[in-house]
């Protein structure tokens, strides 16, 4: 057995009640006849979806939001262009005397030493001038394959000031 709540059925018949007179309302000549339009395509931009790259450095280095990151991989001489676009974030624990089942995280501030730049996947699914390994390395792309890669095989280079980044780790 369904039990409604009184007021909410009177609101409903009240709105019933307003959209049945304001349909009632519409003058149907006023409306102009819809099929004798032709068919309309208006282009609008691609639009561009990109696929991130999170890299652990040892130490921080010398990097602006829209500098170029050139991933090379050494092996084949392929070369993918990166553009940097944030810094990860530091997180702390917060202080709490009371135990709670999961931990209670604080953002502190950005963390330097982690980098994500930005890949245009356009870019990266191009089958001419691709860089046919270093795309497999995505797990979002439709090339992606398992892949074990030695961290001297795979190089990130800021193009602004020619600087190899040093990293211990790095996530596609």
């Amino acid at each position: 057995m369904i039990l409604y709540n009184i007021k909410s059925i009177t609101i409903m018949e009240k709105l019933y009640e307003k959209l049945t007179e304001d349909i009632k309302k519409i003058d149907i000549n006023s409306i102009k006849n819809w099929s004798d339009d032709k068919v309309r395509i208006d282009i609008i931009q691609k639009q561009k979806e990109y696929l991130w790259v999170k890299i652990y450095l040892r130490e921080e280095v010398d990097v602006n939001v829209g500098d170029e990151i050139v991933i090379k991989y050494l092996e084949t001489g392929e070369e993918l262009k990166t553009i940097f676009f944030y810094y990860g974030k530091k997180y702390e624990k917060m202080g709490l005397d009371v135990v709670v089942p999961i931990p209670v995280m604080h953002e502190i501030g950005d963390d330097e030493k982690i980098l994500y730049v930005l890949v245009d996947q356009d870019d990266l699914n191009k089958t001419e001038d691709a860089a046919t390994y270093i795309r497999t390395l995505f797990r979002q792309s439709k090339y992606y394959e398992h892949q074990l890669i030695k961290r001297s095989e795979l190089i990130f280079t800021n193009s602004r000031t020619n600087e190899k980044l040093d990293y211990y780790d790095c996530v596609f």
